[in-house]
């Protein structure tokens, strides 16, 4: 009897389904991989202009004033909206601060930044 060499037909459907199961397995990992990457960009991009416009607002005083909101257009995010609070904390001359930046589209990634604010008192004239 003569050994034939090589591989049966069950055999290499068998290889192919295992093979194909695991490209689709890799394919559907990068995917999301790249959604969570991109989320986390979006993230960190709403947490530095966040920052930024805290840092820009409590450093002339516009915080200090109440509420305000605006739109980051000028820095080239016109979808991305900002509104920015400020409550009195029951300690004299010290206020929170606290803005709130989200994406027009989806307000649910929004991100809040608080911070405290000396308020100068109200000097009396004589």
């Amino acid at each position: 009897m003569v050994k034939k060499r090589g591989f049966t037909l069950i055999e290499v459907l068998v290889a192919i389904i295992l093979l194909g199961t695991g490209v689709a397995s890799v394919s559907l990992a990068l995917g999301n991989v790249a959604r969570n990457a991109a989320r986390i960009e979006e993230s960190a991009t709403l947490n530095r202009l966040a920052a930024r416009k805290l840092d820009e607002l409590v450093a002339t005083g516009e915080a200090i004033n109440g509420n305000a909101s605006g739109t980051f257009q000028d820095e080239g995010f016109p979808d991305v909206n900002w509104s920015v609070t400020s409550e009195p904390t029951g300690v004299e001359n010290l206020n929170t601060i606290t803005i709130t930046v989200s994406k027009e589209a989806n307000s649910e990634t929004g991100k809040q930044i608080s911070t405290l604010v000396f308020v100068p008192p109200a000097q009396e004239e004589a």
